[in-house]
């Protein structure tokens, strides 16, 4: 028998509990070879992060209207060869 596979929100813990430490690893590591320098200033019009925000499900809704018709793969239905 083979191994049983992890759930996708397993997955998804698993690679961040792995990933987070490395990730602080590697900050403080570029907090140490990057020259310390203020950022500018800026403030973000509203028009602009509602943008950038709305970006993402906008590119969604665009992916599922043009995607043909019957290309969901159902997760839960047995392989049958």
């Amino acid at each position: 028998m083979s191994a049983p596979e992890l759930s996708e929100l397993q997955a998804a813990l698993g690679l961040s509990l792995v990933g987070l430490p490395l990730l602080v690893v590697a900050l403080r590591r570029a907090a140490r070879v990057l020259p310390r320098r203020a950022a500018p200033e800026y403030r973000w019009p509203f028009g602009e992060a509602v943008l950038v925000f709305a970006t993402p499900f906008l590119l969604i809704v665009l992916v599922r209207a043009f995607a043909p018709a019957g290309t969901e793969v159902d997760a839960h239905a047995p392989d049958v060869l």
